[in-house]
């Protein structure tokens, strides 16, 4: 075989192993997670309830990774659309992020409603997690946010 044809043929190969993403530790972008985003009830009351908490359950067959850092958010429903995202508590350690396997969850601390200055509205709780243990690629913004829910006055 020539030193050309050997050349191409390992380029080729080398070609088809990078694009199907075999032995690289870097996700393919053909990988979509599967998540699952809830509080723990659909709606409060400002009345009774002091706070509210979010899971998110990783239903994916591999790992994604939050953030050493801010992981979680609440966001508030106004007329230009969810506005007003605000952490409650960020996390420190000597990674860049930390994963959540398979079947996992991550349930973040208890959000007291003073965080949102105890306002009576529509809200919805935003995980930042990514496909990667860089952050470089976020999952997208739909799959990580859950169901918005209501806080009342009642």
């Amino acid at each position: 075989m020539s030193r050309f044809k050997l050349y191409s043929s390992w380029l080729s190969i080398t070609l088809v192993s990078a694009a199907a993403g075999c032995g690289s530790s870097e996700p393919s972008e053909l990988r979509l997670a599967e998540l699952l985003v809830r509080t723990d009830k659909p709606s409060y009351s400002l009345a009774v309830d002091y706070g509210a908490r979010p899971t998110l359950i990783n239903r994916s067959s591999f790992p994604i990774y939050a953030p050493m850092n801010e992981y979680v958010y609440v966001e508030q429903w106004s007329d230009n659309g969810w506005v007003n995202r605000t952490p409650w508590f960020a996390v420190d350690g000597s990674s860049l992020s930390f994963p959540v396997a398979p079947g996992d969850s991550l349930t973040g601390p208890e959000m007291s409603f003073g965080y949102v200055n105890n306002r009576a509205g529509f809200y919805r709780f935003v995980f930042e997690v990514a496909l990667d243990p860089h952050g470089r690629m976020l999952v997208p913004e739909e799959e990580r946010a859950s169901e918005t829910f209501e806080v009342t006055w009642e």
